[in-house]
């Protein structure tokens, strides 16, 4: 049966320079660099590359010489061991964080008796990582960072993530709410609120609603940097930066579950752009980019990424079906009646001149199989 949707206008082609800014499809026609999506210049280290594996190889195999850090302890370069420290010891950190944060939203975390709320219940509502060494090793090593205290601060080797089943501004104030009683009550330190958002009329959270989050802070003797910003790649998303009660520094991210589950796959193409090593059940997705879209080329004096095996115009392409892609998932609400209709895997389609295998539907189909030949491994 074919489903009628209206049109969204989305532009599967490189964008052109267009004057009229005051256009009621304004972001659509928006001329992105798509900063997202490039290389960070803090954060754009290999770990592909021959010479860093090597490095992060050796350090691996002889422990004896690896340099544990205290708080107080200098060294040029961390070691892979102190990596590993840094993750074990942020574990317990995120086993709390993330207790106190389903204690403190219990009351908008659906279940059984209530189905309706807005947070998804279980791992998929809330959940967390610890940043693996090599990661640690990949993001400390540009910033200079040679002391636990400094790593600990960094703002992300803790992360969580709050999910919701629903995109609207009402359901996320809701969760804010809930928040801000955390913050009276001391039970979290916020730091900084990041807004991410398409548009000011596409953000997750109102005005009113950061106005009188930050108002909670200000009761309890906390000033962070509120600001919203416009992702060029049409990522929509709240990050607070917290501090626990241990002093390490934490993220939190807030999206829709239909943002997450392109934020996900976008990833992907974001650590292949950055040739960065994805996680090891992941392999086959990362070997499926580098055959079909060839070796990462940076140009040193542009910083203009290219692939091997695709030309400028598919390069542009590619950039505008990532951004097009969020946009998408924010055209179809997560309980809208037409998201039903199409399945939970819809995706945008892929524009013709990429190639098929490229389809965020597709690469979702071999995430899942990854993911489920992962389980199998450790049961």
């Amino acid at each position: 049966m074919d489903i009628l949707l209206t049109p969204i206008n989305f532009r599967l082609t490189p964008a052109k320079s267009y004057s009229n800014a005051n256009s009621q499809n304004n972001f659509y026609k928006m001329n992105f660099k798509n900063t997202n999506l490039a290389p960070l210049a803090q954060d754009c280290v290999s770990f592909g590359s021959r010479k860093k594996s090597k490095v992060v190889e050796e350090a691996e195999e002889d422990f004896s010489k690896a340099k544990t850090l205290d708080a107080s302890d200098k060294s040029d370069k961390i070691s892979y061991q102190v990596g590993k420290d840094i993750n074990s010891e942020c574990q317990e950190d995120l086993k709390k964080f993330k207790a106190d944060l389903k204690r403190g939203l219990k009351s908008v975390i659906e279940s059984d008796s209530n189905p309706d709320l807005p947070v998804l219940r279980g791992e998929l509502g809330i959940h967390g990582r610890v940043k693996k060494p090599a990661s640690i090793l990949q993001k400390v090593s540009p910033r200079k960072l040679n002391q636990k205290k400094e790593i600990f601060k960094m703002g992300d080797v803790v992360g969580i993530r709050i999910v919701l089943k629903s995109s609207s501004q009402n359901d996320f104030d809701k969760v804010f709410k809930e928040l801000g009683k955390m913050v009276v009550s001391g039970k979290l330190r916020v730091l900084e609120v990041e807004n991410y958002r398409m548009t000011p009329r596409d953000s997750y959270v109102s005005k009113r609603t950061l106005d009188n989050f930050e108002l909670a802070c200000h009761k309890a003797n906390l000033y962070p940097e509120i600001s919203s910003k416009t992702r060029e790649s049409g990522y929509t998303a709240v990050h607070m930066t917290v501090e626990l009660p241990s002093g390490k520094y934490a993220e939190i991210q807030m999206m829709g579950r239909d943002m997450e589950r392109v934020k996900e796959i976008e990833d992907f193409f974001y650590k292949k752009r950055c040739t960065k090593a994805v996680d090891d059940k992941y392999k086959p997705i990362e070997a499926l980019l580098n055959r079909v879209m060839g070796k990462t080329k940076v140009d040193k004096a542009t910083g203009k990424v290219s692939y091997e095996k695709l030309d400028d115009f598919q390069v542009a392409t590619l950039d505008r079906y990532i951004r097009d892609s969020y946009a998408h998932a924010r055209q179809i609400p997560p309980k809208h009646p037409k998201r039903a209709a199409l399945g939970k895997d819809y995706f945008l389609p892929i524009p013709y001149s990429l190639p098929k295998e490229l389809d965020f539907a597709n690469i979702q189909k071999l995430k899942d199989t990854c993911e489920y030949m992962g389980s199998r491994k450790q049961a």
